[in-house]
């Protein structure tokens, strides 16, 4: 953790200077596939089943532009995104991004790669019955992000569309054979703002 926020701080003022950093909230439902909505949380025991769904919430996050070498900007990325109550879920993103402006075109498209937690919240199974008792569990896994920024102003962008996908694994078992996964798919829009 030391060294995370020693490489922060060494960031921020590189970035301060040179006006890099972007704030952006989107519309952003998450597909997860895969997700333990039974008794056990564990594949192969007898009240184990799985739901899928989309999770259809609202996120936000903060860029940090880190290094620009000619149209190519290499950031940092973190971000979040929640939809409460049933059939949702929380997330959050930690990773790096490249980011293109060429100088003909005026869109700006982007690739990231981030760890990512995930926390579902699908609507528990008892006895092959739905019920309204929400379950909770937690993951960590990956994702790979793509999307394009179209600028309308200076400091503004809009998020015409960003996609990404990946995979997460069950915290509790993370390091067993008994480890759980989903899989997260995500499709997003928003507005960026630069400083």
């Amino acid at each position: 953790m030391r060294r995370l926020l020693l490489a922060v701080l060494l960031v921020l003022p590189a970035a301060a200077r040179a006006q890099i950093v972007s704030v952006y909230g989107t519309f952003s439902p998450v597909s997860l596939t895969g997700v333990p909505n039974g008794t056990s949380p564990y594949p192969g025991n007898a009240n184990y089943s799985t739901s899928s769904y989309w999770a259809q919430g609202y996120g936000g996050g903060v860029t940090i532009g880190v290094l620009p070498i000619g149209p190519i900007h290499l950031g940092i990325d973190m971000r979040g995104s929640t939809k409460p109550g049933a059939n949702g879920a929380d997330t959050a993103m930690f990773g790096f991004r490249i980011a293109f402006k060429p100088p003909v075109i005026k869109i700006k498209p982007y690739i990231q790669a981030s760890a990512a937690y995930v926390a579902p919240r699908p609507l528990l199974v008892s006895n092959g019955t739905t019920t309204t008792t929400v379950g909770h569990d937690e993951f960590l896994g990956y994702a790979v992000i793509g999307g394009v920024d179209y600028p309308i102003m200076r400091l503004l962008d809009v998020r015409i569309i960003e996609i990404g996908g990946g995979k997460a694994y069950d915290t509790s078992g993370f390091f067993s054979d008994n480890s759980t996964s989903i899989s997260i798919f995500t499709i997003n829009t928003g507005v960026v703002v630069h400083f």
